[in-house]
């Protein structure tokens, strides 16, 4: 139970650090807005298509096995961020691959949260889940203003190298 609650907060932290230092990467290459709007907008456009195939595996007793998928898709576009994230079509694809690790972990971790454990506790296994997502969402932006110590825009390879190290955790954490 603690180290699903620890993966869920590492790996909700490494989605917030990860947006933003995807926003960061694309003010250092100085980036038109519009294409940061697209880039924004791509983490959920896959998401949208594959939610029902996705719900029909849930259905199938699949959680940790889409857990699993999904934290591998979100290391994948961390580490695509770091290594090539230098053009508006890496970061994109990196972005893609995150938003479908986002759509994986949010449902598995749901399912998984409502299978772990005897009906008369769902409720509070799924609220003490609600309460891990939160603190892995405001854990998030505190790295970036840890990593910023104090510069308007926090340079964006450190937030991706601890991206990368945060979701490695969380995939051992499996």
């Amino acid at each position: 139970y603690y180290p699903f609650l620890i993966h869920v907060v590492i790996l909700q932290a490494v989605i917030a650090l990860a947006r933003v230092a995807t926003t960061y990467r694309s003010v250092e290459l100085d980036l038109p807005v519009f294409w940061l709007g697209i880039i924004t907008g791509s983490f959920a456009l896959l998401p949208v298509f594959l939610a029902v195939p996705l719900g029909r595996w849930l259905d199938r007793g699949l959680d940790a096995q889409i857990i699993w998928l999904g934290t591998t898709a979100i290391l994948t576009g961390c580490v695509a961020l770091l290594l090539l994230a230098h053009s508006v079509l890496p970061i994109l694809l990196a972005t893609i691959f995150i938003g479908v690790g986002h759509l994986c972990i949010m449902a598995g971790h749901q399912t998984f949260a409502m299978r772990c454990g005897p009906p008369q506790l769902r409720d509070h296994i799924f609220g003490t889940y609600m309460v891990a997502i939160a603190i892995g969402q405001g854990m998030g932006p505190l790295f970036v203003w840890w990593i910023a110590s104090g510069q308007a825009v926090a340079p964006s390879e450190p937030l991706f190298k601890l991206s990368i190290a945060s979701s490695a955790l969380a995939l051992l954490l499996r």
